[in-house]
C-alpha cells in the first residue's frame, strides 16, 4: 500500500515506470517512484484532477482537472514535465472534462456533460477545436430513401444514425 493524496482515481505509469496518481480532494497528482513505492512529490493541478495522459515522447504528463482554480465554469488541461515534475502551461477545455488521449501533437479530452472532444494543439498549447462532432453525428437521425412514394413508408437509410431514440456520448477514453 503506498499513501497518496487524498481521494486517488487514475493512475498511470510513465515510460521510466514513474507512476503518476490523481488525487481528486487534494488538487493535486502523486509521484511515486518504482521500487521505493512512496510518494515522491505533489504536483498542484487544477480542481478534481479527473484524467491522465502522456505526450508521445514521455516527457510531458497531462493532466485534465473538473474545474480550474480561478474559474468554476470550466475545466483544464495542464501539461507538467515529467522531469523536472512542474507544471509547464494549461488550458481551459471546457465544462468538465473527464479525461485525455494523445494522437500525435494533439490532446483530445473528453467533456463529460457535452460528450464533445475537445482537441488541444500539443505545441501552442491551444484548443484548435472545441468539438469534434462526434456526439452530433453518433445521435444523427437516419436518412429516409423515398424513391418510390406511392410504395408505402419509406425506407431508413443504412448509416451512423441510431433512428433518433439513442443518445450516445463519449465520456472517456
Amino acid at each position: 500500500k503506498v499513501a497518496v493524496g487524498e481521494s486517488p482515481e487514475k493512475v498511470l505509469v510513465g515510460t521510466d515506470d514513474t507512476v503518476f496518481v490523481t488525487n481528486a480532494r487534494s488538487r493535486s497528482v502523486s509521484v511515486v517512484h518504482r521500487g521505493t513505492w512512496k510518494e515522491a512529490a505533489k504536483i498542484p493541478v487544477g480542481v478534481e484532477p479527473k484524467g491522465l495522459g502522456l505526450s508521445v515522447d514521455g516527457k510531458t504528463l497531462l493532466v485534465v482537472s473538473a474545474t480550474a482554480l480561478d474559474r468554476p465554469d470550466v475545466g483544464t488541461l495542464t501539461a507538467v514535465d515529467t522531469q523536472t515534475l512542474k507544471p509547464l502551461w494549461d488550458v481551459a477545455v471546457g465544462n468538465e472534462p473527464r479525461a485525455v488521449g494523445v494522437i500525435g501533437d494533439r490532446a483530445y479530452v473528453s467533456l463529460g456533460k457535452q460528450g464533445e472532444l475537445v482537441q488541444v494543439d500539443l505545441k501552442s498549447h491551444q484548443v484548435i477545436s472545441s468539438s469534434t462532432g462526434l456526439r452530433a453525428e453518433l445521435n444523427r437521425p437516419p436518412k429516409v430513401q423515398n424513391d418510390c412514394p406511392n410504395c408505402g413508408a419509406p425506407t431508413p437509410e443504412p448509416g451512423p444514425g441510431f433512428n433518433g431514440s439513442a443518445n450516445l456520448e463519449p465520456r472517456g477514453m
